[in-house]
């Protein structure tokens, strides 16, 4: 099952947004300072999820069930 934290030891997290077009998103940390971009983040979670890491297709699962449109846009 996915867990933020340790998403945020890798720099990134999904986080709820109210009031977007995407009820949920997965963002990098800023503070953190690991990852330039969200696309970035993206990237990393798509690579280790397509290179067998339960946790990161979790995270994408996540997202699949609750924020199709920010799911589509990692895999896009």
């Amino acid at each position: 099952m996915f867990n933020n934290a340790i998403a945020m030891r890798e720099g990134w997290a999904i986080s709820q947004c109210i009031g977007l077009t995407e009820d949920w998103r997965l963002e990098r940390l800023d503070e953190a300072g690991i990852f330039e971009s969200d696309i970035e983040a993206w990237q990393h979670v798509r690579f280790l999820a397509n290179n067998g890491s339960a946790y990161h297709k979790d995270a994408l699962r996540f997202l699949y069930e609750r924020s199709r449109s920010e799911y589509e846009n990692i895999m896009a």
